[in-house]
């Protein structure tokens, strides 16, 4: 300003000068050349000077005028241009407070970065909030710093898109957070220049909870279309007031024979095989129907029907499920038939048949339970445990054993009990007791089948006396008792036999002669005696010398028959084998001692002789 009003003031001087300078010059010239009469030139010369102070004065004023009239245009721009600067700093003050305050209190998150970095100027609570970070972990850090980004390629392309257009709007993202969970935001960015700088204004709306809504919601409607056509029952929906079929399933047009279009143009009550009927239930909106429906091909069949009504986009709608159940009565009629002959089973089997709940208490019998039970009325057994029947004993492992078997889920098959009746008697049962299940697999009792074995055990009992007598006579008999198998091998030998052979049991059983026999064609003989007895299966009485563990020879009366089993295969041989050796040794003696006495009477009628002692002759 200073320097301005300097150059205006020298300006008007100069001008001054000049004009001052050009009129002294040229104005005395000029009267001394047009005037020669001295007072005129000296009237002139006065007028000269009068006229010079008002043109100077004149310039002057003129000068001066411009002069102020500029400085005061220029005050005057000048306190305006103060003013609107002034005016201008307010604003921009109650704009940054403005936006300071929308920055910081916006519900959704906004942060000032760099362009190019990323890194982060500023950032409001609600940011702070998303990312689960302070704030000294952010300001100062850039986004890939802090692994914000999950994917790193939509950054470099969403800031392409800033750089081109300047700004973005509702950008899906996904961030990760402080704690590592991965957000769903919508970000919206504008380019903006800070002191020379590119930055970043986003803002980020988190969009992560109805991200989820959305997709549940896309899964809830992939999940009914899927259990809509997966549904093994026909499922209808239609218009609640036309009845109009809307859409079927897959499960209903296989049941029905129609397709899609053909149901799409029939009502509800079409396919009944009572329309009428059908046609009042859906007006009463029954829940739960039995119905006769009609397939395509005429053919009638039941049906159990379940609907719903529900309202969807301001339509009611109708929701049924149809169900045939032709398999469901037939297995009705047929659990009917089970249950009579279970029922008639259970009354004529002299099997007792007994229930019991998870207490061991007893809740149904069969006739024959209740028979041994002595109970004069059958009914005072229920609710009744083995307790109330057997002594305390007996009863507590009867108890304790069944508490085992219902715990665990297992089963007892055919074990053999004794049972001690109050008045004295024993009995024995083979006893089998399975767990029972509801329809959820838990266990609620028992079930036990109790077959009367008493004859069977005195039987068994009887057996075993006559097979400990049995064994006891051919461990003790001097006769050689054996058993052989189909291939000749001995399967048991008993003690005289074992003792005659002087091998032990457990070296002989089996073996067979030929293992050790010392002459492999007497062995042969042997096993064709045996095969041709199992081939016959007839007894044979066979003559047999055999040289014993002393090594003296013996001769055996044998006896072989044929060893069957429970089905008549023959599956060996037993045989007994009776010394003969001394009988058959007296029977030489008998001989020589007849063949003595015959020579003798023919040489008593001769005369003269000689016997040898050693050979007999004569």
């Amino acid at each position: 300003m200073r320097i301005k009003a300097s150059r205006q003031a020298l300006k008007a001087a100069l001008i001054y000068i000049v004009a001052a300078s050009a009129w002294i010059l040229f104005s005395d010239r000029l009267v001394w050349l047009l005037v020669s009469n001295p007072d005129v030139r000296e009237e002139l010369s006065i007028f000269k000077g009068w006229a010079f102070v008002l043109v100077t004065g004149g310039l002057l004023y003129l000068v001066m005028r411009r002069m102020f009239q500029n400085w005061v245009q220029e005050v005057t721009h000048r306190e305006r241009a103060e003013w609107e600067r002034a005016r201008a700093n307010e604003t921009m003050q109650q704009s940054q407070e403005r936006f300071s305050r929308i920055f910081n209190r916006s519900p959704m998150g906004m942060a000032l970065s760099t362009l190019e970095e990323g890194r982060y100027l500023d950032a409001n609570g609600e940011f702070l909030r998303m990312l689960q970070r302070s704030r000294e972990e952010v300001i100062g850090h850039t986004a890939i710093e802090l692994g914000v980004w999950v994917h790193f390629d939509q950054r470099a392309a969403t800031i392409e898109q800033i750089k081109a257009h300047g700004a973005v709007r509702n950008v899906k993202l996904e961030l990760r957070t402080g704690a590592g969970e991965i957000r769903h935001i919508l970000w919206s960015a504008d380019l903006v220049e800070l002191g020379g700088m590119k930055c970043l204004l986003g803002v980020t709306l988190d969009n992560t909870e109805r991200q989820l809504a959305d997709e549940k919601q896309r899964e809830n409607e992939a999940l009914y279309l899927q259990l809509f056509e997966l549904e093994s029952d026909a499922l209808f929906l239609a218009d609640n007031q036309t009845r109009q079929i809307l859409d079927v399933n897959l499960a209903g047009q296989r049941l029905y024979g129609y397709s899609r279009e053909e149901f799409v143009q029939l009502r509800l009550e079409d396919v009944s095989a009572e329309p009428e009927e059908s046609r009042r239930s859906i007006e009463r909106d029954d829940r739960v129907l039995f119905r006769w429906h009609r397939r395509k091909n005429g053919e009638r069949f039941p049906v159990e029907i379940t609907a719903s009504v529900f309202v969807y986009q301001g339509r009611d709608l109708k929701l049924g499920a149809v169900r045939d159940i032709s398999a469901r009565l037939r297995t009705q009629d047929e659990l009917a038939v089970e249950q009579m002959l279970v029922n008639s089973l259970m009354a004529t089997t002299p099997d007792r048949i007994y229930f019991k709940d998870r207490q061991s208490r007893f809740i149904k019998f069969n006739e024959a339970f209740a028979r041994m039970s002595e109970f004069p009325d059958a009914r005072q057994l229920l609710g009744k445990t083995d307790f109330d029947i057997f002594d305390e004993a007996q009863a507590r492992q009867a108890y304790e054993a069944e508490q085992r078997l219902m715990a665990a889920g297992e089963r007892l098959v055919d074990q053999e009990v004794r049972e001690v009746w109050p008045d004295g008697h024993v009995t024995w049962v083979s006893s089998t007791k399975l767990p029972l299940f509801n329809s959820h697999g838990e266990i609620t009792g028992l079930v036990g089948i109790a077959r009367d074995i008493t004859e069977r055990k005195r039987v068994e009992e009887r057996l075993r006396e006559n097979e400990l007598l049995l064994r006891s006579i051919m461990e003790t008999t001097k006769e050689v008792i054996f058993v052989k198998d189909r291939e000749c091998r001995f399967v048991y030998m008993n003690p005289a036999g074992c003792q005659f052979s002087g091998v032990t049991p457990e070296k002989l059983i089996g073996r067979s002669k030929a293992d050790f026999h010392p002459d492999p064609a007497e062995a042969a003989r042997f096993m064709a005696d045996d095969r041709r007895v199992m081939e016959s299966s007839l007894a044979e009485t066979i003559e047999e010398e055999l040289v014993g563990a002393d090594g003296v020879k013996h001769v055996f009366l044998t006896t072989k028959v044929a060893r069957h089993d429970s089905e008549g295969q023959v599956i060996g041989l037993i045989g007994v084998a009776h010394d003969i050796t001394g009988r058959k040794r007296m029977e030489l003696e008998m001989q020589r001692t007849s063949r003595w006495l015959l020579n003798t009477q023919r040489i008593s009628q001769l005369g003269g002789w000689a016997f040898n002692l050693k050979t007999g002759e004569v």
